[in-house]
């Protein structure tokens, strides 16, 4: 008689079976009570600003001018451009991505 090496073939238990088939359909429902929103929490709560209160731009309305003395200074002066300008787009796909070969 020759040995199997691989051994004999395990029969499947029933209720090994069973828990499987019982967990993929705990996880399904769960899946579906989470994406279908039907168990609701606490939600937090809206708060509406009043506009006005958190006015950011009013800052800006005592600007008289811009002062562009700045880029007048060494440090802008002494500043190149290293390379292509304008940058060219170099190799591209093809115009129409779904025109026929």
């Amino acid at each position: 008689m020759l040995n199997n090496p691989v051994g004999p073939k395990p029969k499947r238990d029933n209720k090994n079976l069973i828990i499987q088939a019982g967990v993929i359909l705990i996880g399904l429902i769960a899946g579906y009570y989470y994406y279908t929103g039907y168990i609701k929490g606490e939600l937090e709560p809206i708060v509406v600003t009043d506009i006005k209160a958190n006015d950011n731009l009013s800052k800006f309305k005592d600007i008289k001018s811009l002062d562009f003395n700045l880029f007048a200074e060494q440090g802008f002066r002494v500043l190149k451009i290293i390379g292509e300008a304008p940058v060219l787009p170099g190799a591209t796909g093809r115009g129409d991505i779904f025109a026929p070969f």
